[in-house]
């Protein structure tokens, strides 16, 4: 994301720069064609100044004229024009066929042609304003015509002037001036074809010039000075003047941005367009950039919180505020990256720092330095492990990303563990072993399985494809089709998901037993045994055996290390405990005996604990075996039952015992009665004062129920979690008779009378049952 958003800000730079240039081309083209228009006004008037300067010449030497009266109808050759004519006598003066000797045939025509035209026509010939004509002897006459002369209204004036010089200044000034209007036309026609409306106003703001951009936006605007109100207030205020307009051109919305300026140096104003289409597109792309950012940070687990170039906060989730414990009215207000620090600092939530102003510092720093990717580990006082992830924001600031890392790293460090051990262990095995993951790549090989296939540790380590494996292999095999069908099992394995066995020979002579199945992971686990050699089976199962006596053993000194060395000295507490209280060694204070009991019940409990391991020990080990003799289970349990009535007289709690049947039972007498004896008192500690315990015996044709049905104050999930090995709720309860009772012996017990304990969830009323199912 943050990429295409740097592309859009880029795209958005370029867009400005390019208008920009542009601008300034536009401002300078506008300012030479002023130029270029004023120098040929310029041009203009000197060349009308000249005509009228020499139209005012007294004759001379170089200088005549031909006047031709209108009404008379005659014409008239000054002096200094016969003299330039060389006339000698005056005969013929008034008609123009003298001229026919004194101006070559091209020139005379254009001469003659005047008079016919004024003659005949009473017109004057334009074109002849400003002509050169050329003598027989190669002078050069500028000549020019006035409607009248002489003060005189009813002719005209054809003046004659050597043109040598006046030549060469007004071929000069033509020269110029073509060459001003050419360019003026190049500049034109480069204005008429960009894509950039141009327009000129004039002191009254009313349009000049336009080109071909113009007319489209004017043609697109019902109203066609679309831009003069902002043309007026750029002219008032003597600054540039802009605003955004939409326009339709050709079915397709566009939009410009409109300038008005005002030029300083005249009263004319520039004004020019700017397509902003794309730009505005870009703005709206980013807005819902923006958008789609803040809902990625809002939806984020991780805690997020993006940080504007001026360090205020802008965007911020929930997980953020949660982490580090902060107030949301707090982070509502918009604060500061520093302020935030500060928050952080009094709350703890930072590490430890010698100089936390140089931190601080440094922080604030990677506003204006950090040009890529920031990633550190916090490690805060409270034990936790924070990964902050600090990302330049494309329009400036810093996006914060944290994440919690402590579980994850607990995690790695025993996933890294359990990897060595895994690693260990196979190195430490006899088989050949490798396990090939769902991608057909190796994951796991130990040392014998490189030995015995010839495999280069670097090789296996490149965690090459299976069919590598199975191509660098195949020459191994003695029979090639021992090679087929243990590569048609391979793969038929993802199949079959069940474990495939082969034996096949390779070339050097070993037999090998091999293995092949699925794991829960979709992974291959391939087991090669070496079976060349009986010993090998034996050496096997000898190493198999002596981990079973070795696990026999440390399972007798664990059992021996309680019986004696955690049952002695709880004997010595004990009795040193009971000598205290009974004051054999003076006499003590109340808080001091209180402290005693503290010590007197603690170490009872823990003795009992010992107790129950022992003897779980003793019945899980299987050496205890069930001294089974046929019994009468009605006698035995209400003989039981009057044991346990006799101890809780003071509870007003009465057994009632339904059952007068007798029910005949394969059983040993003695660990039975112990477990009825605990359930008893079980039962009966739970139950409330007056209440009555029911207690009956159901014989079915399968099993033998024992029934006991009462009201108690736990639920049936909580009295069925006490018979949980170590339930820590016995010694929680509070109830001190609990705590003296073994109730994962007694399940233990029941369970070796192939007997099961269970609550009957349907009954209005607490009922346990106690199923045997070996009966006589």
């Amino acid at each position: 994301m943050d990429h295409y958003i740097a592309s859009l800000v880029a795209k958005h730079a370029i867009y400005q720069y390019t208008a920009l240039l542009m601008f300034v081309c536009i401002i300078t083209l506008i300012v030479i064609i002023i130029k270029k228009v004023h120098k040929i006004n310029l041009l203009r008037a000197e060349i009308d100044n000249l005509h009228i300067v020499t139209a005012s010449l007294p004759e001379d030497p170089n200088s005549g004229f031909i006047y031709y009266d209108i009404i008379k109808k005659k014409i008239f050759y000054s002096a200094a024009m016969r003299n330039i004519m060389k006339i000698v006598n005056d005969k013929n003066l008034d008609s123009i066929d003298l001229l026919k000797s004194f101006l070559k045939p091209e020139s005379f025509n254009i001469v003659e042609g005047f008079f016919n035209n004024l003659i005949i026509d009473m017109t004057f010939p334009m074109n002849l304003e400003n002509s050169i004509v050329e003598t027989i002897d190669n002078k050069k006459f500028w000549i020019t015509y006035q409607p009248t002369a002489k003060n005189n209204n009813h002719g005209f004036v054809l003046w004659f002037f050597i043109a040598d010089q006046l030549i060469v200044s007004l071929n000069d000034y033509k020269d110029r001036a073509s060459s001003y209007n050419k360019e003026l036309e190049s500049i034109l026609m480069l204005l008429n074809n960009i894509n950039i409306p141009i327009w000129l106003r004039d002191e009254n703001h009313k349009i000049r010039y336009y080109n071909q951009g113009y007319k489209k936006l004017s043609d697109a605007k019902e109203k066609s000075d679309f831009s003069y109100m902002l043309a007026q207030d750029a002219k008032e205020n003597n600054i540039e003047m802009s605003e955004n307009m939409n326009f339709n051109i050709s079915g397709e919305r566009k939009i410009y941005e409109i300038r008005e300026l005002a030029m300083s140096n005249n009263n004319l104003s520039i004004g020019y367009g700017l397509d902003a289409t794309k730009i505005e597109q870009l703005k709206n792309e980013i807005k819902q950039h923006n958008r789609a950012l803040s809902d990625f940070i809002s939806s984020s687990s991780n805690a997020m919180a993006l940080f504007s170039s001026d360090m205020k906060l802008q965007m911020w989730n929930f997980s953020y505020v949660k982490m580090w414990d902060l107030d949301e009215k707090f982070m509502e207000s918009n604060p500061t990256y520093p302020e935030v620090l500060d928050v952080l600092r009094q709350k703890r939530k930072l590490p430890d720092h010698i100089n936390f102003a140089d931190f601080k510092r440094s922080r604030i720093n990677l506003f204006k330095s950090l040009t890529t990717i920031h990633n550190e580990f916090m490690y805060l006082s409270e034990g936790k492990t924070i990964r902050l992830i600090i990302t330049p924001h494309a329009l400036g600031g810093l996006l914060f990303a944290c994440e919690d890392m402590t579980d994850k790293l607990v995690l790695e460090r025993s996933y890294n563990t359990l990897i060595a051990v895994q690693d260990a262990t196979l190195n430490t095995m006899h088989e050949a072993v490798c396990v090939i993951g769902s991608n057909g790549k190796l994951k796991l090989h130990n040392v014998v399985f490189a030995k015995l296939w010839k495999l280069s540790n670097e090789y296996l380590e490149s965690k090459p494809h299976s069919n590598d494996i199975l191509k660098r292999t195949e020459d191994q095999f003695l029979h090639a089709q021992d090679f087929q069908n243990f590569k048609a099992a391979f793969l038929g394995i993802y199949e079959k998901r069940s474990m495939i066995t082969q034996r096949f020979e390779m070339k050097s002579g070993t037999i090998v037993e091999r293995y092949i199945s699925s794991l829960p992971d979709g992974s291959i686990l391939v087991s090669d045994l070496d079976v060349t050699d009986s010993a090998l089976v034996e050496r096997s199962l000898r190493e198999k055996n002596e981990a079973l006596l070795a696990t026999d053993k440390i399972k007798t000194t664990f059992l021996s290390n309680i019986s004696y060395h955690l049952r002695s000295p709880l004997t010595s507490i004990l009795g040193f405990s009971e000598m205290l209280y009974n004051g054999i060694l003076g006499d003590l204070t109340t808080e001091q005996k209180e402290y005693l009991n503290y010590i007197k019940s603690s170490s009872e409990d823990l003795k009992m604990l010992i107790d129950d391991i022992i003897e779980l020990a003793v019945l899980d080990s299987g050496e205890v075996k069930l001294e089974r003799s046929e019994i009468e289970l009605s006698s035995l349990l209400k003989n039981t039952i009057l044991s346990i009535q006799g101890k809780e007289l003071s509870a007003n709690i009465k057994f009632e015992f339904a059952n007068k049947n007798k029910v005949i039972f394969y059983a040993d007498e003695f660990r039975l009665k112990q477990a009825i004896y605990n359930i008893g008192m079980l039962i009966l500690s739970l139950s409330p004062q007056n209440s009555v315990i029911n207690v009956t015996i159901k014989q079915m044709e399968t099993y033998i129920d024992i029934i006991f049905i009462t009201n108690i104050r736990m639920s049936d999930n909580q009295f069925m979690a006490l018979f949980d090995r170590f339930n820590l709720n016995l010694s929680d309860s509070g109830n001190e008779k609990l705590k003296t009772m073994n109730l994962n012996v007694v399940k233990k017990i029941i369970e070796m009378h192939d007997g099961q304990i269970s609550v009957n969830k349907h009954s209005p009323q607490f009922e346990l049952s106690i199923k045997f199912y070996n009966k006589l």
